[in-house]
């Protein structure tokens, strides 16, 4: 079957199939997610259910881009990554963000390809500029480390900061590693305490381990 993405509306999925494959598989940070739709992080996807679901409402509604996306998520936590580059591949060529974001995981990581980080950082790149937290995220961390890119402060800064203000919990914390170590910014401890709140707040282990170690530091 030829899959044809276009980017849809925020709409309420008209089909059973649709409206499972978007609560068993839709991504937090996508901007087409249904009203009312959470999302669930990758790593709590069930993939045999959301498989399922997701190749359904794709058979239904192929024009529907996000439930390609999310079908390649649930092959991704079930490391079918032959499925998931096939899908990514096909959305990035129509300009789909949240799987540009995708495929440049897949190239950061090596995940069912050779690791390359500056075809990573261009796919990062495309995607943050449509406003995906993700890809901000990971654009900022290439700028941070270097890769893929000269090593830009400045730059990484800048990008962790678009995607914690979109609620990005690992952006939030680099964001406040960036503060407490003051790289491209003055250092500021109240700021990093902010951003490692928010972070923590979401379960991310770092940030609640900084705001331990600063507390008993008499940071604050």
């Amino acid at each position: 079957m030829l899959l044809t993405a276009f980017i849809s509306p925020i709409a309420q999925a008209d089909s059973i199939s649709g409206r499972q494959c978007d609560e068993l598989a839709s991504s937090p940070y996508s901007k087409d997610r249904p009203i009312g739709v959470k999302g669930v992080k990758t790593k709590d996807i069930n993939s045999t259910l959301a498989t399922s679901a997701c190749k359904q409402a794709v058979a239904e509604e192929p024009n529907i881009a996000r439930y390609q996306y999310q079908l390649a998520r649930a092959y991704y936590k079930a490391k079918q990554y032959d499925e998931v580059l096939r899908l990514f591949q096909v959305l990035t060529d129509q300009g789909y963000a949240p799987a540009q974001a995708g495929l440049g995981h897949m190239y950061a990581n090596g995940k069912g390809v050779v690791q390359d980080y500056k075809k990573a950082f261009e796919l990062y790149q495309k995607s943050a500029n449509q406003g995906f937290a993700y890809a901000q995220s990971g654009l900022a961390y290439m700028y941070e480390q270097g890769l893929g890119a000269t090593q830009d402060y400045k730059k990484a800064l800048y990008w962790y900061k678009k995607s914690a203000e979109q609620g990005e919990a690992m952006g939030q914390n680099n964001l406040g590693i960036m503060y407490e170590e003051g790289k491209g910014v003055a250092q500021d401890y109240k700021k990093a305490i902010k951003w490692y709140r928010k972070s923590a707040n979401q379960g991310f282990s770092y940030a609640k381990e900084r705001l331990i170690i600063l507390k008993e530091q008499g940071i604050y």
